[in-house]
């Protein structure tokens, strides 16, 4: 699987932080290198759950009822963040303010849950 499927070191950090503890099959060593799971819990070394961005997205609609997700703008070369929380099956928007435009999806996903880490 590519590392770029999952979320980057620094915010899989964060999300440990804020309460996610979801099992993932891999994790960042303490170096913050992907590393298998199961070698690492062998060898009993500090870890963090490298989770797969759709687990990230499961997990803040599942447990906030938060959608974090990225759309395309005018341009096709730029991104941004979408933030939003449902409540009842209503929409609401947190952050829609459109204040960071990004050049690909992923780093646009990243501020989503970034933004999204900031209401929870």
């Amino acid at each position: 699987m590519k590392e770029t499927a999952f979320v980057p070191n620094g915010l899989a950090i964060k999300l440990r932080d804020k309460g996610f503890n979801e099992p993932c099959f891999m994790v960042y060593d303490s170096m913050g290198f992907l590393q298998d799971e199961k070698l690492m819990d062998e060898l009993a070394l500090p870890k963090v759950n490298a989770p797969l961005y759709q687990e990230v997205q499961d997990w803040f609609m599942e447990n906030h009822n938060i959608k974090v997700d990225w759309e395309l703008g005018r341009n096709p070369t730029n991104y941004y963040p979408v933030v939003n929380e449902y409540d009842l099956g209503f929409q609401h928007n947190y952050k829609h303010d459109i204040v960071h435009w990004f050049d690909s999806s992923k780093l646009a996903l990243n501020d989503a849950i970034l933004l999204a880490l900031e209401e929870i």
